[in-house]
């Protein structure tokens, strides 16, 4: 069914008075007076493609190219239209909480003007207008002094105006000609506030008022026009000017009908009343190419979706009479929030595109078939986990609450496990054991949430909130004695008699599920932006967050000092990367005409990226293994930031190097064309296309240019594809500000992606990266190339205390070498092999680095180079140190105090370590002179030290920090053991009577063919990584102490590394 337009006689008198012709003249933007001061301090970010908050408009560009989003994240987005591509992130000034959020965007010809909360909580409750270039993005000016949070901001079709209409009673709106400082329309009566604005073609400007008031003005002259009490009670919600029939749509969210209203005498009236939403009504619409459909999204109420109560929204495409032609279910493709907001585009065919975004942070487009039916084009979902409404469908969290178990959308049918001591995140299996779910039944005490008051009951006493605060959760702890609140502001401890208050501490986002662990130790708040929070049961301080991407692939956790872990993504050969250390950074905001400054954790890595703090942050038997670990500072990490800036970094030159050993053939790196219309006009890449005589020469030579703004700059970071280069500098030059460096590159055959960046004096803070690509050849055949292998086995110390089974970490080095040298003589993959190895007293410290300098002499782009340790390690200060034959040879007293009461003084032992091991830092300087493309770090080394006091959790997570660390120092592909302070023949014999350890046992099995899993007598790097790590934690499992080994692939995982029978040809190891 559906019925004739009813007109509405009450609105058609006053809406089409005359209108002016707008002659004002557009002038510059000024910038305001008396802006609030704003805060420098680092804020925390999350940073993903997606946004993690509502997206509160959308907004399609003048050209029909791209669509801006603004969000409750703080954040603008740019898209494409076409496929939902990210193009750019912009922010503002931002604040913590949701200071800073973002409720509108407008585009004119010459600007974008976005606003919101920004500036509401700093001086006085004032919020601004920031206005952006529509060309870049770079900031132009803002508009101040507006008296509460934006909710719409609307150019006239000229660009001369920009209306602003203010949220809450009384506030209004305001119309300001640009270039003029005061409003040239100023009106506050507005008693519940103004829901929205629209211009119309002919220059006047549409307010909807929320008590149902409609007013058009003249903005010429600043007066009004028109002033229509609309039918019916309750609040409007959208006001959507027709196209060109002179007609104003009008949604209502508790009337299930579209309103009417005339702009002009010659345009119909009525109504358009949508059937089948009993008990709900209209929250958007939008008019169809030519105004001959109209598209609305309606409400419906009552559908029961994975076990609760949920509001359905359908998308509905009508006829001009009301006819419906078609309904769509977004619900049905996985979005569970509602639809905020909504426009059409016209689209391929002169067909219509419907542009929509929901309260989780989605957006996306539908195209609308000839015969009305819609299809989803599209869906850019939100970046994080969706716990919107998710108290119905608890999350359940073990005893000491390092674990929890949660639903990653209102859709998901099952649970997502994220182990935090294991850092590992997976689906939950079923029948979790040992888990509990939060509960408000626990004990003698009621508690009740009032989900359509968003009030709480503590034994039937109303909890007090704040004004606008809205309670979301309210649970007892297992015992009953702690009775927690998650509101839209807080989370709160209550005392379970009185409902009196604990404590309070302020969330970023809505808190919107709470979870207390069983043993009282903590509570976890799961929060509208995606991220979960660990808190102190004691005193609500924050201990630990954690946010997952929403498919799950990503995830990263930190601490408040700014120690981090995240999941791990190896490099391609281009050079690309995707980890969760790309989801969060730190925002400084550098006021309001400049654009803030934005630093990604992943220039941190040096001293935060800590996987091990982040891990033992619950851990109350390590409460400061920060200060014990070499971290403690005075130092915090805003302090850090502030105080270590890198300089700027650039490459301006490009050259081959001819037969002679000179320069040649140079040029100027081009920049990768940025897309137009986004903040920056050039991206961090570049592409230098050497002369095809200069290409096979296989060298490259850049020079770069630093910026000296006179605090100096630390070491100079040269990557190729992915793996760190340590290359001499070739050449230094100063000029005036600046110094001029040369260095050369050894290039590989085909694409070579070089990172270069530079970081701050004490090496802490790194430079954003600058990526230059360039092409190599090299012609490489097999008798090219060689297999080198560098191994390093002690077993006998020079300090006895140190001594180890005897012969088995040498017969580990000499079981590698032989093993690799082996795969020579079955051909296919190498011409010739060249083995070092260094056991016992020679392998002292000096000896090492002279034969890791002489590996790096010697070796070509095309070899394969393997280097192996087997004896002592540990982790100093986060990095790895390996034990030389000679450490503590020197002797000491407290050396020999330690001897004295335990195996290994923790103190002692780590000094020592620190002074006299072979440390990360120069084991990686080493292994950046090695130019070859494959190079594999084999560390089967157990721990000393530290690792004493530490069960088995805890060292697994030791030791995947450390090879994390490792591998991306070196951007290498690195395989360790996992050991504790054992180190003896656990494994088979390689000849009989020869034993040695478990690790490089199967290491040595999957080399000789148990690692072939496909049978073609090949075993690749990503087989014998694999076949390692399945076989040593079987095989250790139940014992003393169970091994999992570590592996990190960076660049190519799948080259051949061993053959396993005779043949003539094999796969390219390049």
């Amino acid at each position: 069914m559906h019925r004739k337009p009813v007109w509405s006689g009450a609105a058609r008198a006053v809406i089409w008075a005359a209108s002016a012709v707008i002659t004002a003249a557009v002038a510059s933007i000024s910038w305001a007076d008396e802006l609030p001061d704003l805060s420098t301090d680092p804020i925390l970010v999350l940073n993903g493609v997606g946004h993690t908050a509502s997206v509160n408009r959308v907004l399609v560009s003048r050209d029909g190219a791209r669509v801006f989003t603004v969000s409750d994240d703080q954040s603008l987005r740019v898209w494409r239209l076409d496929d939902g591509t990210l193009l750019d992130v912009v922010r503002g000034p931002i604040g913590p909480s949701d200071e800073g959020a973002l409720y509108a965007v407008a585009e004119s010809e010459r600007f974008l003007a976005v606003a919101g909360r920004a500036g509401w909580d700093w001086k006085g409750g004032k919020t601004f207008v920031r206005v952006l270039s529509a060309a870049d993005l770079t900031p132009k000016g803002v508009l101040t002094g507006l008296p509460s949070p934006v909710d719409d901001l609307e150019f006239s079709d000229d660009g001369k105006f920009l209306a602003v209409g203010l949220s809450g009673g009384g506030a209004g709106i305001r119309v300001f000609q640009l270039g003029r400082g005061d409003p040239v329309i100023k009106d506050s009566d507005y008693p519940e506030g103004v829901v929205d604005i629209a211009f119309l073609p002919d220059g006047r400007l549409l307010a909807l008022g929320a008590s149902g008031v409609l007013r058009a003005y003249n903005v010429a002259n600043g007066t009004t026009v028109a002033d229509v009490a609309l039918p019916g009670t309750g609040r409007p919600w959208r006001l959507v000017p027709a196209h060109g029939t002179d007609l104003v749509a009008i949604t209502h969210r508790a009337s299930a009908e579209l309103l009417l209203i005339p702009t002009t005498n010659k345009a119909r009236q009525g109504r358009i009343a949508i059937d089948g939403t009993a008990g709900s009504g209209v929250a958007n619409a939008a008019w169809g190419k030519g105004d001959k459909r109209v598209y609305a999204v309606s409400d419906q109420e009552g559908v029961r979706r994975n076990g609760s109560v949920a509001t359905q929204q359908l998308i509905r495409s009508l006829d001009i009479d009301g006819k419906q032609l078609a309904a769509f279910d977004l619900q049905l493709t996985g979005v569970d929030a509602p639809i905020v907001d909504f426009v059409s585009v016209p689209s391929d065919g002169g067909r219509d595109a419907l542009v929509f975004s929901t309260s989780a942070g989605d957006w996306g487009v539908l195209d609308v078939q000839g015969d009305g039916r819609l299809e989803l084009r599209f869906l850019v979902r939100a970046e994080g986990a969706s716990f919107r409404g998710g108290s119905a469908r608890r999350p359940l969290i073990n005893e000491d609450g390092t674990s929890v178990a949660f639903y990653p959308g209102a859709s998901a049918d099952r649970r997502i496990l994220f182990d935090s001591k294991r850092a590992l995140l997976e689906e939950a299996p079923d029948g979790l054991r040992g888990f509990f779910e939060a509960s408000r039944t626990v004990g003698n005490h009621i508690l009740d949430l009032d989900v359509e008051l968003a009030s709480a009951r503590v034994d039937g006493r109303v909890v007090d909130l704040e004004p606008g605060e809205r309670a979301l959760d309210i649970v007892s702890s297992q015992t009953g004695d702690e009775v927690y609140l998650g509101s839209n502001h807080y989370l709160r401890r209550l005392a379970p008699g009185s409902g009196s208050e604990v404590w309070r501490v302020p969330v970023p986002a809505p808190a919107w599920i709470v979870a207390p662990s069983a043993n009282g130790s903590v509570v976890t708040a799961f929060l509208g932006n995606g991220i979960i929070q660990w808190r102190s049961a004691a005193d609500g301080r924050l201990l630990k967050s954690f946010f997952a991407t929403r498919d799950t692939r990503h995830w990263v956790s930190w601490t408040p000092d700014g120690f981090f872990d995240h999941s791990a993504a190896a490099l391609n050969k281009s050079g690309g990367a995707s980890s969760g250390a790309q989801l969060i950074g730190y925002h400084r905001n550098k006021g309001y005409k400049d654009a803030p400054e934005f630093l990604p954790i992943d220039r941190l890595y040096t001293k935060y990226y800590r996987p091990d703090l982040v891990a033992y942050a619950l851990d109350p038997e390590i409460p400061d293994l920060a200060a014990s670990s070499g971290t403690g500072q005075s130092l915090s990490i805003a302090e850090v930031i502030d105080r270590n800036v890198p300089p700027p970094i650039e490459i301006i030159e490009a050259c081959g190097v001819n037969e002679l050993g000179g320069a040649a053939g140079c040029i100027t790196p081009e920049p990768v064309e940025a897309v137009s219309g986004t903040r920056s006009t050039a991206t961090r890449t570049v592409r230098a296309a050497l002369p095809e005589h200069m290409r096979n020469r296989s060298v490259l030579e850049i020079i770069l240019k630093i910026e000296d703004r006179g605090s100096g700059f630390g070491k100079i970071e040269i990557r190729r594809n992915g793996a760190q280069m340590t290359l001499r500098r070739e050449g230094l030059r100063e000029q005036e500000n600046a110094f001029l460096m040369r260095y050369r590159i050894p290039l590989l055959s085909g694409t070579n992606t070089i990172s270069v960046s530079v970081y701050d004096r004490e090496n802490l803070v790194q430079s954003e990266p600058l990526t230059l690509v360039v092409e190599g050849d090299s012609g490489v055949t097999v008798t090219d190339k060689t297999i080198r292998v560098f191994a390093v086995g002690v077993s006998d110390y020079a300090v006895d205390m140190f001594d180890l089974q005897k012969g088995i970490a040498s017969n580990d080095a000499y079981g590698i070498a032989d093993a690799f040298a082996d795969t020579v003589k079955k051909g296919g993959l190498y011409a010739r092999s060249q083995t070092t190895v260094l056991v016992d007293e020679n392998a002292t410290k000096a000896n090492i680095l002279k034969g890791l300098r002489m590996l790096a002499d010697e070796s070509k782009t095309v070899d394969t180079v393997v280097v192996f340790f087997s004896g002592h390690g540990d982790a100093v200060d986060g990095n790895y140190v390996f034990a030389p034959h000679d450490l503590g040879a020197g002797g000491s007293e407290a050396l020999a105090q330690a001897s004295a009461g335990q195996r290994f003084g923790d103190s002692v032992v780590r000094d020592l370590f620190r002074t006299e091991g072979l440390s990360q830092a120069e084991i990686m300087s080493e292994l950046g002179k090695i130019e070859s493309e494959n190079l594999i770090l084999i560390l089967d080394t157990c721990y000393a030290g530290s690792f004493q006091a530490l069960n088995q959790d805890q060292r697994q997570v030791m030791s995947r920090s450390v090879v994390e660390r490792v591998a991306h120092d070196s951007g290498r592909f690195i395989l360790a053991s996992a050991r504790g302070l054992a180190h003896d023949s656990d494994g088979k014999d390689y000849p009989p009577g020869q034993g040695h350890g478990l690790f490089t046992s199967n290491a040595l099995d999957g080399l000789h063919g148990e690692a072939d899993f496909d049978d073609d007598k090949v075993v690749y790097l990503t087989e014998l990584g694999g076949y390692v790590r399945r076989e040593v934690e079987k095989e250790s499992k139940g014992t003393e102490v169970p091994q999992v080994p570590v592996i990190k692939f960076y660049g190519d995982p799948f080259f051949p590394l061993a053959v396993t029978g005779e043949q003539a040809t094999a796969p390219s190891a390049n």
